[in-house]
């Protein structure tokens, strides 16, 4: 009985050992495991080039959604088509989204009018009259109850042809929505007016519904910082082709007359339109938006070259009349500024979406203006082409005359586009960063001196905008007799900038990063491998690019953020470097 019981426990004991080993050999299987997968390997560098491509994609997700808004804003307000005792209101009405019942417009917090609002054709219009010029007011728009809903503010114009300096702001081409500071940083210098120069939105709307434009200025005008700039000032507005139709759009296409009729009501304009006046009003309607007015004792022109544009001319012979009828009368004032969504200066070429597609409607004009222009008052202001740029008259003379006159012309923008540029060259040169999102705008004042026998002058300040500061990028002073003789033409540039000084030096380090990591490669492992290894950093490397750059694109938004994709490829490239570092001591460690 004794033998039996110890060979029970020799047989306990050699079972508790077997089951040791078991358990120890299952440890000794997944540490290995973990270590194939998760240690120092081609495997593991794999997975931290994955692990990035999830943040890129995460985090150019969340920007993407941060800087442009989707909602839409259907208790907006407009003002524009100013007089020194009028403003003219565009108050959004929905009957399942608005709320606005009246409209109260005070002075110094005293009631002075009050209008009830109409809910008609999505959008209500207001003319407000009796008031002040040159005088600041407040607006609300109240409920039914009395409780307000947007508030804002305006300045009357100064009286009719009396000199009074004043000040305006100007530029185009903001992606739909964009919250980006640009327009903060526009009303905190409070122009009188500001004159958007087309690609209000970037929606290519080319249906005939015209509740689908309007809500398609609900969605730009549900921004916070859009919102701050249109309610603290009023609006001059005329579209380009994105926000008229679609990209390059011209006149007679699909969704033309919803186009018309949409501007129309959406924004405040001067009244009558040129273009109504014009044969059978009541055929007519709704009309090309092309229109003309005067602060002060300057002349301001705005051509609509979209509604009426075709291959063959870049506008109808009878805007072409109306605005050779205008130039005539230039010297009726201290300047004339003409608004051209098109860039001008460019060489000709055949089909192209401005007004070097058009060389024969552009020689007209130039000649016509030289001409006609006597006092060489005329400041040109563009924009669509994503830059800002001047040139002081050398370059804009298309005319047959030798060594005639021409005017200078302002390019301004863009709002929240990638930088581009088109035609020139600028006696100043451009001002643009090419791969990068540019918060660009200009202002000109206008500047008259109680001596009337002294000039007259336009300063003009363009900036670039990032986060709450502005930088003067460039600036101009034109007084008197403005235009310079075409002596000169074809000197200047028209040059950008690849990207910002930060992301260069950020793209500099990345770059240091990739060779480093490749060279350490090579030098701690035999070629084949670092033929792997660099492959993969490469790879990887051009996931993460091409993510950060696609995410938004997915996201129908043709531009992306290259802070946000430059830092997290470098904190990518950053992991990756120690990585292999640490790697690269193992292996030498394992050779000792």
């Amino acid at each position: 009985e004794i033998g039996h019981e110890q060979d029970d426990l020799i047989m306990e004991n050699q079972e508790e050992t077997n089951d040791e080993h078991q358990v120890s050999s299952s440890v000794s299987t997944r540490h290995s495991c973990l270590c194939r997968c998760f240690g120092y390997n081609k495997k593991s560098l794999c997975w931290i080039g994955f692990l990035f491509l999830i943040v890129v994609i995460l985090t150019t997700t969340l920007t993407t959604r941060n800087n442009y808004s989707a909602s839409l804003n259907k208790d907006w307000v407009l003002v524009g088509a100013l007089t020194e005792n009028s403003a003219t209101f565009r108050i959004r009405t929905d009957t399942e989204g608005s709320q606005a019942k009246s409209l109260v417009v005070s002075l110094n917090n005293e009631e002075v009018i009050t209008q009830e609002v109409s809910y008609n054709d999505y959008v209500d219009s207001i003319v407000v009259d009796g008031l002040d010029s040159n005088t600041r007011y407040e607006y609300q728009t109240k409920t039914a109850s009395g409780s307000a809903i947007t508030s804002g503010s305006f300045t009357t114009s100064p009286p009719a042809n009396a000199r009074f300096n004043f000040s305006i702001a100007t530029a185009g081409c903001a992606w739909t929505a964009s919250k980006e500071t640009v327009f903060s940083r526009i009303a905190e210098l409070n122009p009188l007016l500001f004159i958007h120069l087309g690609d209000f939105h970037y929606l290519d709307i080319n249906s005939q519904d015209v509740q689908t434009r309007i809500e398609a200025m609900d969605q730009v005008l549900s921004s916070p910082s859009q919102a701050e700039l249109f309610t603290s000032t009023s609006i001059v507005s005329m579209w380009d082709d994105h926000d008229y139709l679609g990209n390059d759009s011209e006149g007679y296409e699909k969704g033309r007359e919803a186009a018309l009729e949409g501007y129309t009501l959406g924004f405040p304009h001067y009244t009558p339109l040129p273009a109504s006046l014009i044969g059978n009003t009541s055929t007519s309607f709704p009309v090309p938006p092309y229109h003309a007015f005067t602060i002060a004792t300057v002349r301001f022109i705005i051509s609509d070259l979209r509604s009426e544009s075709t291959p063959a001319s870049i506008y109808s012979d009878e805007q072409k009349n109306w605005l050779f009828d205008e130039l005539r009368n230039a010297t009726a004032y201290d300047f004339v500024v003409w608004l051209t969504s098109k860039p001008w200066i460019g060489p000709v070429k055949e089909g192209d979406d401005s007004w070097s597609g058009h060389p024969n409607d552009r020689a007209e004009l130039s000649q016509h203006i030289s001409e006609v222009v006597t006092g060489n008052n005329l400041l040109a202001i563009s924009s669509d082409a994503h830059m800002v740029a001047f040139d002081d008259g050398r370059n804009t003379y298309y005319g047959t005359n030798e060594n005639a006159s021409s005017f200078p012309i302002l390019q301004s923008g863009p709002l929240d586009r990638l930088g581009s540029t088109k035609g020139g060259p600028f006696s100043d040169g451009c001002y643009t960063v090419r791969y990068e999102r540019n918060h660009q705008f200009s202002t000109i004042d206008f500047v008259f001196p109680d001596n009337e026998d002294d000039e007259s002058c336009m300063e003009i300040t363009s900036y670039r905008v990032s986060g709450d500061s502005r930088e003067v990028i460039l600036t101009k002073r034109l007084c008197g007799e403005i235009f310079t003789p075409s002596i000169q033409a074809g000197t200047g540039s028209c040059d950008s900038t690849t990207l910002s000084g930060a992301s260069i030096a950020l793209v500099s380090v990345a770059g240091l990063l990739v060779v480093g990591s490749i060279a350490t490669a090579f030098w701690f492992f035999g070629r084949c491998e670092a033929l792997k290894v660099s492959t993969i950093v490469i790879v990887c490397f051009f996931l993460t690019l091409v993510a950060g750059i696609g995410i938004p694109l997915a996201m129908s938004v043709s531009q992306y953020d290259t802070t946000t994709i430059l830092i997290v490829l470098l904190l990518q490239l950053i992991f990756t470097f120690i990585f292999i570092m640490i790697w690269a001591l193992k292996v030498r460690a394992s050779k000792d």
